[in-house]
């Protein structure tokens, strides 16, 4: 099941102390992260994403291309060949589909982020 955590900082040190201790606790297996970020909103009203990291990208890639491949063997080495190069295209648009939504969720968060503030 996923969750989401957002919680709203002073300076942008305080994010990051933040994030900090969230990445502790996945180190010790108290919690799962998945994807995280720092968004900035300075005092012009712009917002930059100070951090971005994810542990699930790239694997929709990678595991089209293996059950391509797995697939593909059923038909010879050529099947093969064409099952991983099908399965990494539409894991590959997978990944761009699901990218998408993430930056549309970041524009959605950073809109009601208060002026010199920090998610």
């Amino acid at each position: 099941m996923e969750k989401m955590i957002q919680a709203l900082f002073n300076t942008e040190v305080d994010a990051f102390t933040g994030l900090q201790g969230l990445q502790q606790l996945d180190q010790l297996k108290d919690i799962s992260l998945g994807e995280t970020y720092v968004l900035t909103k300075d005092d012009e009203g712009k917002t930059a994403i100070r951090s971005a990291k994810n542990k699930a990208e790239g694997k929709g890639m990678m595991g089209g291309g293996l059950i391509g491949g797995l697939i593909g063997m059923l038909a010879g080495p050529l099947g093969f060949i064409v099952g991983v190069a099908g399965g990494m295209v539409a894991g590959s648009a997978t990944d761009t589909l699901r990218a998408e939504d993430v930056s549309d969720y970041l524009d959605a968060v950073s809109a009601n982020i208060p002026t010199g503030k920090s998610v």
